[in-house]
């Protein structure tokens, strides 16, 4: 039952083996890279994370893996929130949903978009694609994360925007910085072949 639920939502045959293993490794690289970029950040008395590079890393999932790495965003957002920034685990809990469906749909969008142009596409595929993986998945995830830190009381209503506003920028420059580096290499590394 569980192989037929992934193969009609992932739309290919995966072993419940398999899955746990790719969701183990989402996970744990993501806690890694924000426990790292916590350290960083914190030693440097900057706080919140002015980048957050696990947004990068959950898009490179997202564009790669499609469905198949949504448990491993959510789970991995919602450890990293608990033990590197002491969150409580309902906001931890929205902050992965929302980092979550931010990366899943802008990781959807680009790989329709890429399978229906056959990966060849010129100069405003390349600026949809940017477009998309800079916008989509910041504006969902600060959109979510912040709504549920005003619901939950955690900030007053008053600090919503400028809370929004550093969680797009600060998830816009870990894209930049770490998500379409990597993509284009390997896109770049792909087209070699």
């Amino acid at each position: 039952m569980q192989k037929m639920l992934a193969q009609a939502f992932l739309g290919h045959s995966l072993t419940s083996r398999r899955l746990a293993l790719e969701t183990a490794a989402v996970v744990a690289a993501y806690w890694l890279m924000a426990t790292a970029a916590n350290a960083l950040f914190s030693s440097w008395g900057i706080m919140p994370m002015p980048i957050s590079f696990p947004a990068g890393l959950a898009l490179i999932f997202a564009v790669l893996r499609g469905w198949q790495s949504a448990p491993g965003i959510f789970i991995g957002t919602i450890v990293a929130n608990v033990s590197a920034f002491g969150a409580p685990i309902a906001y931890a809990m929205c902050v992965g949903l929302a980092n979550c469906m931010g990366a899943i749909a802008g990781g959807l969008i680009v790989r329709q978009y890429i399978m229906r142009k056959n990966t060849k596409f010129g100069f405003a595929g390349v600026l949809f694609c940017f477009f998309v993986t800079l916008v989509i998945p910041p504006v969902i995830s600060a959109s979510g994360g912040m709504s549920c830190k005003w619901l939950l009381g955690l900030i007053p209503y008053g600090q919503f925007a400028i809370g929004w506003m550093k969680w797009v920028i600060a998830h816009t420059t870990g894209i930049l910085l770490v998500g379409l580096p990597v993509l284009a290499w390997l896109a770049i590394k792909e087209a070699g072949r």
